[in-house]
């Protein structure tokens, strides 16, 4: 049975689409010629306004549009890791020494099990098989399969964000809060005049007083006395509709504009972490692992303080997060050609700085914030397959910069 989050990646993306769609219809053919060339007397103003709403709309919605129709084998692994990495001519991430002999035990590969020789992580979830899992890819548990540069599955457009897609999810959220804003303006002081009327007339009419405020489940239909306050101003409305038409100020406006706010206020919030989670080296899937790994250091400190037995599960979670990964490391002089090399602590093997960080996934410069651009950028398919260390990982695993790739 499909998880709730499936279905709710089913329902969002349709009513976001129909949202721009009857948003631009609104914005083009009735803001712009009827209330401001014809009701306000502003022809001009009228005119850039409607042409300004068919430029950024549809760039936004084409934004939109490229993320939800990725297709699903979109940064999808090899099976099987490139031949740099078969020949280990390259730095890589493998498994630690105690899971390959795990593995080569479970799988009765034979050798000795302290010979060196490095094995490639694979994940055997979902529709994987014992597909090849490089550094810094995950499975997605909503797609059941792993992708490169994994950074979370978004219900917004019903699919998996990886590496390579950012810069256009970036660009959708660099574009969004000022075009709801800059469409929305001129109706925010009647809109708000309406509201007000609309609420004053739910608190007089015996109809609307007797059903709606006076029903007790408002309260729990609603989610609360904010929720129960906002129906009651929708049924004001809607009975100022009833009585002159509503025009411009009728409800259906009031409710594409406040759904407007809403998405301005989450993109606004979307970009301004994801941007945060970009230059300190990460993605929202290992910031999210960080503090998984911090509340159950704080819960472990807290039973131990408190002289209660920690879970073993709980202690094999935060083993699991810990940011503890091992490399091979291709060294002439050793016996094998190379060795198995542990690294942890900070700065993470793929920290490169701030700077770094966001010119490795957004590209140099300010060619992201254009969608035409945008959509052209992102990390490529050869360096997400093995991402590149940063200059001090490499130099504590004793290796200069072109060994990395």
């Amino acid at each position: 049975m499909p998880r709730p989050t499936w279905w709710i990646s089913q329902v969002i993306p349709p009513a976001l689409l129909t949202y721009f769609g009857r948003t631009l219809y609104i914005c083009f053919n009735e803001i712009g010629p009827s209330y401001l060339s014809a009701a306000l007397g502003y022809r001009s103003l009228g005119r850039i306004y409607s042409l300004t709403s068919l430029i950024l709309i549809p760039s936004i919605s084409i934004l939109f549009l490229k993320l939800y129709f990725l297709p699903s084998n979109q940064s999808l692994p090899p099976r099987h890791p490139p031949a740099s990495i078969t020949r280990k001519s390259v730095v890589f991430e493998c498994l630690s020494p105690a899971e390959t002999k795990a593995v080569r035990e479970a799988n009765d590969m034979g050798g000795d099990d302290d010979d060196g020789e490095p094995l490639v992580n694979r994940c055997w979830r979902g529709k994987c098989g014992g597909r090849w899992k490089p550094a810094r890819a995950r499975h997605c548990s909503e797609c059941g399969v792993c992708r490169m540069g994994f950074d979370h599955h978004c219900s917004f457009f019903a699919n998996c964000l990886t590496a390579p897609h950012i810069p256009t999810f970036m660009c959708l959220l660099a574009w969004t809060p000022p075009t709801i804003v800059s469409l929305s303006s001129p109706l925010y002081a009647p809109l708000s005049r309406r509201a007000v009327q609309a609420f004053r007339l739910s608190r007089t009419d015996e109809a609307i007083r007797t059903w709606w405020y006076g029903w007790p489940w408002s309260w729990v239909v609603t989610g609360g006395p904010v929720g129960r306050y906002v129906g009651g101003i929708t049924l004001g409305w809607k009975q100022l509709d009833r009585v002159d038409g509503g025009g411009m100020m009728r409800l259906e406006v009031g409710i594409l504009v406040g759904v407007g706010v809403c998405l301005a206020l989450i993109t606004t919030a979307l970009g301004v972490a994801t941007a945060r989670v970009i230059m300190d080296g990460h993605l929202t899937i290992d910031r999210e692992r960080a503090r998984s790994l911090a509340r159950a250091t704080d819960a472990v400190n807290a039973l131990r303080k408190a002289g209660k037995p920690v879970p073993p599960e709980t202690l094999q979670a935060m083993d699991r997060w810990v940011d503890k990964r091992y490399f091979w490391a291709p060294y002439p002089a050793a016996p094998n050609g190379g060795r198995v090399v542990e690294y942890a602590g900070q700065p993470g093997p793929y920290d490169r700085g701030r700077r770094g960080n966001w010119e490795l996934i957004m590209g140099k410069g300010v060619g992201w914030i254009f969608p035409w651009t945008a959509m052209r950028r992102g990390i490529d398919v050869e360096t997400a397959l093995n991402w590149p260390l940063s200059e001090t990982a490499l130099e504590r695993l004793g290796l200069t910069s072109p060994t990395a790739h």
